[in-house]
């Protein structure tokens, strides 16, 4: 019966200090960041938008929408002007 005790304490620290954050677009030169994200995003997206592949439906290309997630062309564009994709844990600041 101690055993089980223990176990569940185990889990439920485990459970607790399991470390939550964000998937953000980082750019190396943060000043750049700070004013040409959105521009950046928005012209990428327009650019996706512009080689989007009109064949038939296919799960994998159309997996997820809105830029970002998924979009090949889109990823690859961001990279093009220098941004990363990077999991950024809670607590930490944003650049």
């Amino acid at each position: 019966m101690k055993w089980i005790v223990v176990l569940a304490v185990l889990l439920v620290s485990a459970a607790c200090a399991k470390e939550y954050g964000s998937w953000r677009w980082l750019h190396p030169d943060p000043q750049y960041a700070a004013q040409n994200l959105w521009r950046d995003i928005d012209g990428c997206e327009d650019f996706a938008a512009r080689v989007e592949d009109r064949g038939p439906f296919d799960f994998s290309s159309n997996a997820r929408d809105y830029g970002g997630w998924g979009d090949f062309q889109f990823e690859l564009c961001m990279e093009r002007r220098g941004w990363k994709m990077t999991y950024v844990p809670s607590g930490q600041p944003k650049r």
